[in-house]
């Protein structure tokens, strides 16, 4: 009867013990992400099309002449 009860009680201290250490890696995996996330925001540019060309290029990469917005190949080669 002794040796029942230890084993219930361990299996109870392996499942309270097992629970936190996969909750831990869960939170610890969700802070990632959220750091993965953040990161992809900082790369993201924003794009716009060019008038003449039709193409969505950075908007480093526009010029606005005229009220257009063209883009810097067009731009060099008009």
């Amino acid at each position: 009867m002794g040796k029942i009860l230890f084993l219930i009680i361990i299996g109870i201290l392996f499942h309270f013990f097992y629970r936190k250490i996969k909750q831990k890696k869960e939170i610890s995996f969700s802070f990632k992400n959220q750091e993965n996330a953040s990161k992809k925001k900082e790369h993201l540019e924003e794009l716009v099309e060019c008038e003449k060309c039709n193409t969505f290029v950075s908007i480093k990469e526009i010029r606005n002449i005229g009220g257009k917005n063209i883009c810097k190949g067009c731009y060099e080669n008009r």
